[in-house]
């Protein structure tokens, strides 16, 4: 039987100077060229970036391919099953050259994270008309391949809507390393409706005020 799997991410409002708080600029390396945007794969051992927030806290950004992992967060990664990555010591500075960032941090690029074999795990069960592309919206309810989930208790995240998480097993979620973080988990199986229901304006748009209403509209693709 298959173990629990959650979402992984930082709850942003947590974040100083959120929702502008991430902007940075990479120092010493020219990012045209690098294989899926991952900064990895720049020169040196470190990569070095410029803030534009004088002050940052976290464990867990995703920009692109890249996942900045704070070194609390590196720990637990090392101590369980891992999708394959690459990876190298990450350092924030301010416009002053001094290192800005309260927590020590890696950033990691997974591989072959855009396979199909991957992405294809988690496939959409049914469709719901959507406001924003032609007034079509996705409710993504995930059909998670376990096969391939199972042999990781640390995995990118392909879900739609949430590329930028990782997908973590209850072990994961249970590591008493994370308990004085901000970070926050959400079962795969509820993560199409916690989208959904973070989109406010679909109900509105459809004049229903809860979530079973929006899930009897007739489906636009895949099943129901």
């Amino acid at each position: 039987m298959s173990g629990e799997y959650f979402l992984l991410f930082e709850t942003k409002d947590s974040l100083p100077g959120y929702p502008v708080f991430f902007n940075y600029d990479v120092l010493d390396c020219n990012t045209s060229d690098l294989e899926n945007d991952c900064l990895v794969y720049c020169k040196g051992d470190t990569v070095k970036l410029r803030s534009k927030n004088p002050k940052l806290s976290f464990d867990l950004e995703t920009v692109a391919s890249n996942y900045f992992i704070s070194n609390i967060l590196w720990e637990v990664i090392c101590s369980y099953n891992a999708w394959n990555f690459v990876f190298k010591d990450a350092v924030f500075f301010g416009n002053n050259k001094k290192e800005v960032a309260t927590k020590k941090h890696k950033v990691l690029c997974f591989k072959n994270k855009y396979d199909p074999k991957y992405i294809d795990r988690l496939k959409s069960l049914y469709v719901i008309p959507n406001f924003k592309h032609k007034r079509q919206a996705e409710l993504y309810k995930p059909s998670v391949l376990y096969e391939v989930l199972n042999k990781y208790d640390i995995a990118p995240s392909q879900f739609s809507g949430y590329p930028n998480c990782l997908v973590v097993s209850d072990k994961v979620r249970f590591d008493r390393r994370l308990r004085n973080t901000k970070l926050e988990f959400i079962p795969i199986e509820d993560a199409g409706r916690v989208l959904l229901l973070r989109e406010n304006r679909v109900k509105q748009i459809y004049k229903v005020k809860d979530q079973s209403l929006l899930e009897q509209l007739p489906t636009i693709k895949g099943k129901q």
